[in-house]
């Protein structure tokens, strides 16, 4: 889909066609994932979904389509970089939250974060200002809680890392945002209001 994607470059035809792809990949995703909820519920059993093909889907595709091709022609453009965070943005933990581990990968992804913060005129932070909220409202429930089960802690650690980077390589991005941030992060969350403030 990607080589089709790039085929159509400076097409007006390309960003319809981008988007009926990721909706095709997003609804394949989100029914494959329902029907497995349905299963595991029917039977009464945990749900054992598998995240993995398509978070090597999505992946494959943002990286296709957000590496600067060898021919010189630069690809990466805005609308390209909205249509896949509205993507990221459907499947976020809040609706998938199986998924979480895949999604946090995906949108912290080199070619998909950094493109989009480097972005002229700060026309992607609007963009990753939405996903970070998005990360931030799935583990606001969990922080409340004293305990935090394994899973969480990882993924717990994986947002900090990510935040870091952020801190290091983009603080005017955090410091724009930073209320916004704080107002769905949980007071009890010393640590991560910390970091951001």
């Amino acid at each position: 889909c990607s080589s089709m994607i790039r085929l159509m470059q400076g097409s007006p035809q390309q960003l319809p066609v981008l988007d009926i792809i990721l909706g095709a990949m997003v609804r394949c995703l989100m029914s494959d994932y329902q029907r497995t909820v349905k299963m595991a519920s029917a039977a009464g059993a945990t749900i054992r979904w598998v995240q993995k093909p398509w978070f090597r889907l999505l992946l494959s595709t943002s990286v296709d389509l957000l590496t600067p091709s060898t021919d010189g022609v630069d690809l990466i453009s805005f609308p390209i970089l909205k249509e896949i965070g509205a993507a990221f943005h459907v499947v976020q933990p809040l609706v998938i939250p199986e998924f979480s581990f895949g999604w946090l990968e995906l949108v912290s992804h080199r070619v998909f974060l950094a493109n989009l913060l480097l972005l002229k005129d700060h026309k992607g932070w609007e963009i990753a200002h939405q996903l970070l909220v998005d990360l931030f409202l799935f583990l606001e429930p969990h922080l409340r809680r004293n305990e935090l089960t394994d899973a969480v802690k990882e993924f717990y650690k994986g947002t900090l890392r990510v935040l870091v980077v952020l801190l290091h390589d983009f603080p005017e991005f955090i410091a724009c945002y930073h209320l916004s941030f704080c107002n769905v992060i949980p007071d009890n969350c010393i640590q991560l209001r910390n970091l951001i403030l």
